[in-house]
């Protein structure tokens, strides 16, 4: 009988490696039930497994909320921003249009 090739090896264990996963069973059961031997289980597992794919770096959402400006010269006397801190912040008085831009943009690079 000839020897089995490494990637004959390789198939075959991942193919018991899939079997493993979709069996519901600890690694020394599957193992037992189907007479293998368990260090080689563990031996070929890393080798063989699928690897889950490695996470996306995902930025964390930054807590601005986006403000719509009622007038294009300037707001009535009162503006509000809630802050991902729920800390509000408020304007009285007539605030000029660009200098509210002026402080959402400033807020958002803030991170805040």
């Amino acid at each position: 009988m000839a020897t089995p090739t490494p990637s004959t090896k390789a198939q075959t264990w991942k193919r018991l490696i899939a079997e493993w996963q979709h069996s519901g069973q600890t690694p020394a059961a599957f193992c037992k039930a189907r007479n293998l031997r368990e260090n080689q289980f563990h031996y070929w597992r890393p080798k063989v497994a699928p690897r889950p794919p490695a996470p996306l770096a995902v930025a964390a959402p930054k807590p601005f909320v986006p403000v719509t400006v009622a007038s294009p010269r300037s707001l009535a006397p009162a503006a509000e921003f809630v802050l991902g801190s729920r800390l509000v912040l408020r304007l009285t008085g007539d605030v000029s249009v660009a200098r509210l831009a002026e402080l959402a943009r400033a807020l958002q690079a803030a991170g805040c």
